[in-house]
């Protein structure tokens, strides 16, 4: 028969084992996030620069828009202050974008 001494023992080694494969389950599951964060990381970088140069173009062609806008009420002819703002934001938001990359 089996004294308690060495249930105990037996007993300490079941936990420090259930201990050891739970720590390791869960160094798993954070590795594997890890891994899942450093691939999102990168294909993020690969799309910033794109998303830098909309960017760029979006701010340039709202700022167009708006001096446009405001040019075509004080010359009385909006539809020509709007055209001109769009090809002054266009200009104006390759001129960042490039700005940007540098």
């Amino acid at each position: 028969m089996i004294d308690s001494a060495s249930l105990q023992i037996i007993a300490i080694f079941i936990v420090i084992v259930i201990a050891v494969l739970f720590i390791f389950s869960r160094l798993g599951k954070r590795l594997d996030k890890a891994g899942k964060y450093i691939k999102s990381y990168v294909k993020e970088e690969k799309n910033e620069n794109e998303n830098e140069k909309e960017n760029a173009m979006a701010i340039g062609l709202s700022l167009g828009m708006s001096f446009g806008l405001m040019f075509g009420i004080i010359i009385h002819n909006i539809a020509l202050g709007v055209a001109l703002g769009l090809a002054f934001g266009m200009a104006l938001g390759a001129a960042f974008g490039e700005k940007e990359r540098k």
